[in-house]
């Protein structure tokens, strides 16, 4: 192994245990990665990395990230069904103040939000009983302290539950996405502090990997995109491919986790 990317989502809530809430794992799983001795990183500087094919697995570096952009990555919120929830921001913040040091350097992990305000409006109602909970107030707060970088995520996620979206067929897929028009990667996050994109569903096309994202860069000013592949991220990775691990998916407890970092 070189480097790990790990993906949280906040608004798995379904409970207050581990296997059930990501706000939970993550608090712990920061926990356990400094006592293997993992440097959380940014994302950039690994991405930085790969491009460059300057990973040294001497480093042991791990980066945070986040799906979907809700309040949950940056506010503290009482769940209607179970309580109140530490935000990811601020779960992140606690760490930091314990473990920042010449080993450990302030944390900075990554959310990949929907751009669209028109998508996020809609799936507020479809996706989250109408609580409005999917605003971008908190990007540019967010984007200045460093603690969450913002990034893109999509206009909006082909999400299944939308009335109408980019992609012109087939809802609730992204690999379909075959045309210029689709791949249109535009977003109010600004072309120029967006600069890593986060595939919808994990899923790639052939279209995106081989020809629009490395043939018009000058266009979206992106550097890399990242899958949910779960595997380690390697010198040998494509920088349009970066593989992520992600909570509840490919690891459901800490011993699952310790077994990927030890692997």
């Amino acid at each position: 192994m070189t480097a790990l990317i790990l993906t949280y989502y906040s608004m798995n809530i379904d409970g207050n245990e581990y296997s059930n809430n990501d706000h939970v794992a993550l608090s712990t799983d920061l926990r356990l990665l400094a006592a293997l001795g993992w440097t959380i990183t940014p994302l950039s500087t690994i991405v930085g990395a790969v491009i460059h094919r300057k990973l040294d697995p001497a480093n042991k570096w791990v980066a945070i990230t986040f799906d979907d952009g809700s309040w949950f990555d940056w506010y503290d919120l009482d769940h209607p069904t179970h309580g109140q929830q530490k935000s990811m921001a601020n779960i992140l913040r606690d760490f930091s103040q314990r473990h920042t040091g010449r080993s450990q350097p302030p944390i900075e992990a990554t959310s990949f939000v929907i751009a669209s305000p028109q998508a996020r409006a809609q799936l507020e109602v479809t996706c989250m009983a109408g609580h409005r909970w999917w605003s971008d107030e908190w990007w540019p707060q967010a984007q200045h302290e460093g603690v969450i970088r913002i990034q893109n995520h999509s206009w909006d996620h082909n999400h299944i539950s939308l009335d109408s979206t980019a992609v012109l067929h087939e809802k609730g897929r992204f690999s379909v996405v075959s045309t210029y028009q689709e791949a249109d990667l535009d977003s109010i996050c600004g072309a120029a502090t967006s600069t890593i994109f986060a595939y919808p569903y994990g899923e790639t096309s052939d279209f995106l990997v081989r020809e629009y994202l490395p043939g018009h860069m000058l266009e979206h000013r992106l550097t890399a995109a990242l899958t949910t592949k779960p595997e380690y991220v390697t010198n040998d990775s494509n920088r349009w491919l970066i593989p992520r691990f992600v909570c509840g998916c490919d690891w459901k407890s800490t011993e699952d986790l310790r077994t990927i970092l030890q692997r």
